[in-house]
């Protein structure tokens, strides 16, 4: 009997073993696709701590460094990005108003606040004033101004750019 060069044993369960390298191919790529999207949220929500960390930290130096009424201002570019529902500084997530917390809402529902060293309260560019409410910024990009300004017999950094919450 003559032996054949090639052997021919397994080519039976041919069709089957590709079946099961397919599926397993597709079983990494998913999870590798899942492990992906969660990178890039977390980069995400990175940013939009340090865009807010950021906000925090300069208006802590022209509250510190700010002479009132002397028109002195620090200008801060923000970018927000599109994972945040609303970032808000002057107020507590619960809606109360607080000049000294800031907090970020990201789409997912989840909310971070920090309580800042300096009040915060809106800029009325219309009037130059500010106005004792909260701003809101939502994603997007932002040339601020901060100021530090009179509001309720104290001094507060007011935040010119944003929307009055």
């Amino acid at each position: 009997m003559k032996k054949s060069m090639l052997d021919e044993k397994g080519v039976d369960f041919l069709t089957m073993r590709t079946a099961v390298v397919l599926l397993a191919a597709a079983l990494l790529i998913s999870a590798s696709a899942v492990f992906v999207k969660g990178y890039e949220d977390n980069l995400s929500r990175d940013r939009a701590r340090q865009a807010a960390d950021s906000i925090a930290a300069f208006a802590r130096t022209e509250y510190a460094m700010g002479c009132p009424g002397t028109g002195s201002s620090t200008g801060v570019f923000a970018t927000i990005p599109g994972c945040v529902k609303r970032m808000v500084f002057g107020r507590a997530p619960e809606g109360e108003r607080n000049n000294r917390a800031y907090f970020i809402e990201f789409l997912n529902g989840m909310v971070e606040s920090r309580v800042s060293e300096v009040p915060f309260t809106y800029g009325d560019t219309a009037s130059g004033h500010s106005i004792d409410a909260g701003v809101a910024l939502f994603p997007g990009e932002y040339a601020l101004e901060l100021m530090t300004l009179p509001a309720n017999d104290t001094y507060t950094v007011a935040v010119f750019g944003g929307t009055k919450c």
